[in-house]
């Protein structure tokens, strides 16, 4: 991981140091181990790195090329680096001296505007072309890496890899986006798009995309899709574990690549345990040594069936690791009042349940990269919104097979007929009401849904009518569902390419790097992503089961109880309740002294209402309401 950042000033005034330092000075965390800046007339690119792979050693960025018209800033790790090196004729040089950023400078030198589909991995970058006086960026497959920027056209182009970076240069405005604060008070519209920051001149680069950018203006162009229509199909259950496996192993090996072991964020479901355990299998094979795991686990003399599973995981040989329970949370407090105070954007107060605990302990360590299993869920699983899909191609023998099969697994969820009815409702009577129902009604339908979700939060009525609140809840579900999914590939790669995905990846990537840590997401390989998106529903739901092809692939890595499969709430409300407590002092003054500061945004007295529910009842919905005035509060 590394930050980035820089200024093409559009008007030909030159960049001087002191427009660079101010963005530079934002970094400390994000980019510890070395900083560097290149400024030639308009353009200022800068550089400050956190070396987490063998050939960051080494890099000195940004990197300039032999003839000197082309430099580049990247935040990258590439997986596809022999490829590359073959394909760019680099052969004759040892691999361990050539940088990820020199591979991306001499791709783009060979193929233009096209090189980023040849890239395979997390990248955020930025090369200026000297002889053509253009700026070009680009942002990786799924965001995994971020890239945000300010554009006031004939004026400047700056940007960086998180907004308070591109707020340092002292031609963008602070002025604050206030439909943002909206989304964050309504609740469930943080991925109302792939765009949109806290700042109304701060935006986020999208996904799969890239731009040029010159004196002129800025054009952008996607340069890759999923593609839903294509399946794979083998003979055997066999060919089809075989295949998976390998793509798996590949996309974990990947992630592994690190001057030292990687530490792995583990909880006790199939997803990051299949990783830890194909993990151990490679250092077992290799010679490396244990693997540093990070864990919740449930409060001492209590037990949990994710805690049972996690466990389990640690009794296998090979692993070292270290369990934060929730009484333990006092620890990170120092790192979670870091966040509030530098945070760029609020829903990163959201991240402190599990996952902030964990990078915290792991940071105090000096752990610099950590593996996670998130997204498993969407790539290797189906919803139970898969049986309606059955049903509407008149596979009912199977959709009867899969409701029972959910049913045993999950007996809380619903019964079989009742998840059938629910399936037989989405399948048939849906589809039929939208064809014949009047807009009219359609459109009564989705107010009354609309104005539900705004009564129930705290936002006030008055600002969510200013700022359209319900013109922003129809645009969120036209983003995740832009056309209603003809198969079970088209709507997993509607909900693959939707904002939501964007948004908390860029949330794992803010928390972490505020404490020096880069996130590797196997599960978000685009091989993978693309190979399981061609397997048959079967691979990924049998009998209510999940994940089959990724279940058959780590069969052997797993204990049994982990292969079982969970049938446990998640440890995150424990520890939000024990955040409460940690935090109860700063909650406290901000209730008494300065709650009127957001009053023209949100309902006071429904706050104060919630504030003394939350503490009578320890009810979520209480404390989401509480927590989000609080951290509005410090925000602004």
């Amino acid at each position: 991981m590394s930050g980035i950042f820089g200024i093409f000033n559009l008007d030909g005034r030159p960049v001087q140091r002191r427009d660079l330092d101010p963005m530079l000075a934002t970094l400390e965390r994000r980019g510890p181990d070395g900083s560097g800046m290149w400024i030639d007339g308009p353009v200022g690119l800068g550089h400050a790195m956190l070396r987490t792979t063998p050939e960051s050693l080494r890099e000195q960025p940004p990197v300039v090329n032999r003839r000197g018209d082309l430099v580049i800033t990247a935040d990258v790790r590439l997986d596809n680096r022999a490829e590359l090196i073959d394909a760019l004729g680099l052969r004759g040089r040892p691999a361990e001296t050539i940088g990820d950023q020199e591979l991306i400078l001499t791709a783009y030198a060979r193929w233009g505007e096209v090189c980023p589909a040849r890239l395979l991995g997390a990248f955020a970058f930025a090369i200026w072309d000297k002889r053509k006086r253009t700026l070009f960026c680009a942002r990786d497959h799924f965001g995994v890496k971020p890239f945000l920027y300010h554009h006031a056209p004939g004026e400047q182009f700056a940007f960086g890899s998180a907004a308070r970076i591109v707020l340092a240069s002292a031609r963008t405005s602070r002025r604050i986006n206030e439909a943002r604060i909206a989304d964050y008070l309504v609740g469930g519209l943080e991925g109302v798009d792939k765009t949109s920051t806290f700042y109304q001149q701060v935006f986020r680069f999208p996904p799969a995309h890239w731009i040029t950018v010159t004196a002129g203006g800025v054009s952008r162009q996607r340069y890759w899709n999923l593609d839903p229509s294509r399946e794979i199909r083998y003979r055997t259950e066999a060919e089809y574990t075989e295949a998976f496996r390998e793509a798996f192993t590949q996309a974990v090996q990947d992630r592994l690549r690190s001057p030292s072991t990687p530490a792995f964020m583990m909880s006790g479901g199939m997803d990051s345990t299949a990783i830890v355990g194909v993990a151990r299998d490679l250092a077992a094979r290799n010679g490396g040594g244990p693997l540093p795991i990070f864990s919740a686990v449930s409060a001492e003399g209590t037990d949990c069936d994710e805690t049972r599973c996690i466990n389990a995981m640690l009794r296998l040989d090979g692993l070292q690791a270290t369990t934060v329970r929730p009484d333990q949370l006092a620890d990170a407090a120092p790192d979670l009042d870091y966040l509030l105070r530098r945070t760029d954007n609020l829903y990163d107060a959201e991240l402190i349940s599990v996952p902030l605990p964990l990078y915290s302990a792991a940071h105090r360590q000096g752990v610099k990269v950590m593996v996670d299993g998130v997204f498993g869920d969407n790539v290797v699983a189906l919803g139970d919104g898969y049986i309606s899909f059955l049903l509407r191609q008149g596979q009912w023998r199977n959709a009867v097979t899969e409701a029972r099969g959910f049913s045993a697994l999950y007996p809380t969820y619903a019964s079989p007929w009742k998840l059938l009815y629910r399936s037989s409702r989405a399948a048939y009577l849906s589809p039929l009401l939208r064809r014949l129902a009047p807009a009219a009604v359609i459109a009564a339908r989705g107010r009354r849904r609309d104005q539900g979700l705004i009564r129930a939060s705290i936002i006030d009525p008055a600002f969510a009518r200013r700022v359209d609140v319900r013109g922003r809840l129809r645009m969120e579900r036209t983003n995740t569902n832009p056309a209603p999914p003809r198969t079970l590939r088209e709507a997993t790669a509607h909900m693959l390419d939707a904002p939501f995905m964007t948004v908390a990846l860029e949330r794992y990537d803010r928390v972490a790097s505020m404490l020096s840590i880069e996130p590797r997401h196997p599960f978000l390989d685009k091989r993978l992503v693309e190979f399981s998106l061609a397997l048959p529903w079967e691979q990924k739901m049998h009998k209510g089961q999940s994940k089959v092809a990724l279940r058959n692939a780590v069969a052997g890595l797993l204990p049994a109880e982990v292969l079982a499969g969970g049938k446990w709430a998640h440890l995150a409300w424990s520890f939000l309740q024990s955040w409460s407590l940690v935090e109860q002092d700063r909650i406290e003054e901000v209730m008494q002294n300065r709650l009127e500061r957001i009053g023209e945004y949100a309902r006071t007295a429904v706050v104060r209402q919630a504030h003394q529910s939350y503490w009578q009842t320890r009810a979520p919905t209480a404390w989401m309401n509480l927590w989000r005035a609080v951290t509005l509060m410090l925000w602004l």
